[in-house]
């Protein structure tokens, strides 16, 4: 992993932020009212982190939150032989590292940048003020923290009760536009380390919804042909049925 340096920090700029902030989108997602989010903004610095940057190792104290308004950072941990593997994908909008930041621990994982990523941040110190003094901050990162928890519970779940064609399945079907596209950032080994496998079994899964007619697949790129099938592979309920179990 790189540790190459950013382009220096500049105040939060939302006018640059094609058609409206990232973070401010992402209050709004998370029940924040029209505007109530401002106050928040001028805090902010922003960076723009190339490929194979780092945000965090393991082992660091926390000295900022970081916001990803675009782009996907890789979290990765080392296993008993020292390679890194992913752990989760984690892509725009949100936050990474937040969990060590507000228990006040190092970091488990690393957070390294998978394709260039804009990223606002706050430092710690500052962070920690609003924490205590405005309670949007801490309302909005509760129901990220309970999203997440219901996000890791659900992974658990897949591993204990979905096969690997399942699981391929599955993150085809929630990753699926509108038109049916799906664009997999994550190479194939990326996808067997996110998955707890190899690269040839993530292979055959994917040739095989392509023979079932379910998916077409040319590289990295792939198009839905029968997203009620796909669904029914993956083991997942009905379009516009309970998506997931609630804990």
């Amino acid at each position: 992993m790189s540790g190459a340096s950013p382009a220096p920090r500049k105040p939060c700029r939302r006018a640059e932020c094609p058609p409206t902030c990232a973070l401010e989108r992402w209050c709004a997602a998370h029940g924040a009212e029209p505007g109530s989010a401002q106050a928040l903004f001028p805090v902010w610095r922003s960076n723009v982190y190339a490929s194979g940057n780092v945000l965090f190792h393991p082992g660091m104290t926390p000295v900022a939150l970081f916001f990803l308004c675009a782009g996907s950072v890789r979290v990765t941990r080392a296993d008993g032989n020292g390679r890194r593997k992913i752990v989760r994908m984690v892509r725009a909008p949100g936050f990474v590292g937040a969990r060590a930041l507000v228990a006040g621990q190092p970091y488990a994982a690393a957070a390294e940048v998978a394709e260039p990523t804009a990223v606002c941040m706050i430092d710690a110190a500052r962070f920690r003020e609003l924490w205590c003094g405005e309670p949007l901050v801490a309302r909005l990162l509760a129901r990220e923290f309970a999203g997440k928890l219901g996000a890791a519970q659900e992974h658990l779940a897949d591993m204990a009760l979905r096969t690997i064609p399942q699981r391929v399945a599955k993150l085809l079907s929630q990753r699926a536009g509108q038109n049916g596209e799906v664009e997999l950032r994550e190479s194939r080994e990326e996808l067997a380390d996110m998955m707890g496998t190899s690269s040839p079994v993530i292979c055959r899964a994917l040739a095989d919804l392509r023979r079932r007619r379910l998916i077409t697949v040319d590289g990295r790129a792939v198009r839905v042909l029968d997203a009620a099938r796909l669904r029914a592979a993956a083991r997942l309920p009905r379009e516009g049925g309970l998506s997931r179990l609630v804990y």
